[in-house]
């Protein structure tokens, strides 16, 4: 009977550690993943910058092309 409640003793302190061990391993693996997501909103992020930048410096460049065919009266190049 007492090496019965040992041996069941023994078994339930492995079962824990191994529980623990794996929920470890699960936070681990969280953080990983909360970590991958922030850095791939952040890289999202960057390229809409980027594209709302380019847009900027797209109509930049137009207003002055327009501007220089107004210029030169040369009208019929508008863009």
């Amino acid at each position: 009977m007492i090496v019965d409640v040992s041996q069941k003793t023994e078994r339930l302190r492995k079962d824990s550690e191994s529980i623990i061990k794996h929920q470890e391993r699960l936070q681990t693996t969280a953080a990983d993943l909360l970590k991958d997501v922030h850095d791939k909103k952040s890289a999202i992020q960057y390229t809409q910058d980027q594209a709302k930048e380019l847009v900027h410096t797209i109509k930049n460049s137009q207003e002055h092309i327009m501007h220089a065919f107004k210029q030169s009266n040369t009208d019929k190049y508008k863009v």
